[in-house]
């Protein structure tokens, strides 16, 4: 791929104080040779990453751009960082980046080239796989990936019917490489209203860009996100959808987001109406999927089900097969990419 292309994006790293994951994240762009532009916008209590960058003469081997902001301690302040970080960005696209998540640099750069191809794109990315690091009885590090997702590109010609697709069970795109100027003009509405619910912004950021022009995704994993124990992400995003949708502020959240979304559509006066209904049918999965059942309640509900005795061995042998399905190692894979993370994960 011409080396022009990779002047056209800026991965925009946000972190706050996870220096163990920032280290990590930066050993592995230097490992793999990240040709993008590379900003950070740090809003943690210290200068760990600063010194880290400085020790290992990293602004010598990547492209980095390191800014120290305030600490972001609230939403607004952590609104008010990526805005002004965005601010800083002047190639034609950019992508998100998390600590703890890898990208995949030939994805990166397929999907680049394809955008630069087809201008009536927006937004294009591959899938998303997640993955878990775990230690064996050898205490010997052991890397799963969960199987790789289907995804499906949005290319009607009519916004409304693309976010049709996105409420009704359409792929994400907060994490693939998007128009910067898009992206500027959604986190301004994003960071005026100040979302008290951090999950507002990025069905937001999605629904603007995909109501703004086709998307598309490649045919190979873009985005490795671990998930575990004590994982999360700098936003604090929460795991009980519940608590969020009791919040006094989510009907009026929900109305701000979708008379954005419809005023971005060809007739906004129907739109907003059929957004409304669709958002339903949008929420309806990580709702039952995000409600916090602890697990004494959990034992309850399985001795409930399962309380004949002769159903207890089919349940031990459909729970293992459904883990089996639903989870496979690097082995399985035939993407390089899944393989050089995993090699990379086994010796960090």
């Amino acid at each position: 791929m011409p080396d022009k292309f990779s002047e056209l994006l800026t991965v925009l790293l946000v972190i706050r104080d996870r220096k163990e994951f920032t280290f990590r994240w930066l050993k592995y762009a230097y490992d793999f040779k990240l040709p993008f532009n590379l900003l950070i916008a740090d809003g943690g209590s210290n200068d760990a990453v600063d010194q880290y960058i400085s020790d290992n003469n990293l602004r010598d081997r990547l492209k980095i751009n390191y800014i120290k902001t305030e600490y972001d301690d609230t939403r607004s302040i952590y609104y008010r960082k990526i805005d002004n970080a965005l601010r800083l960005i002047d190639t034609k696209y950019v992508i998100f980046a998390d600590d703890d998540d890898f990208f995949s640099i030939e994805a990166l750069q397929e999907s680049l080239q394809f955008l630069e191809e087809n201008s009536d794109y927006v937004s294009c990315g591959g899938s998303v796989i997640h993955f878990s690091v775990n230690e064996d009885r050898a205490h010997r590090k052991k890397v799963i990936f969960d199987r790789e997702k289907d995804v499906e590109p949005y290319i009607d010609g009519k916004s409304i019917k693309r976010l049709k697709q996105y409420f009704l069970g359409g792929s994400g795109v907060y994490y693939n490489i998007n128009k910067t100027s898009l992206v500027k003009i959604i986190w301004l509405k994003i960071t005026k209203n100040n979302f008290k619910n951090i999950r507002m912004p990025e069905v937001l950021m999605e629904g603007f860009l995909i109501s703004s022009g086709k998307v598309h995704f490649i045919n190979k994993p873009t985005y490795f996100r671990q998930h575990g124990e004590g994982i999360g992400n700098t936003a604090g995003l929460s795991h009980d959808l519940m608590d969020e949708i009791l919040m006094p502020s989510w009907s009026s959240e929900v109305n701000i987001v979708l008379t954005i979304l419809a005023a971005n559509c060809e007739r906004d006066d129907e739109a907003k109406c059929k957004l409304l209904e669709w958002y339903k049918y949008f929420i309806i999965p990580p709702l039952i999927n995000g409600l916090d059942i602890d697990e004494k309640n959990r034992k309850l509900m399985f001795k409930k089900i399962f309380r004949n005795g002769k159903y207890k061995k089919l349940f031990f042998y459909l729970k293992n097969l459904i883990s089996f399905l639903s989870r496979t190692t690097v082995n399985n894979y035939a993407h390089d990419s899944v393989k050089k993370i995993d090699v990379f994960l086994k010796k960090e």
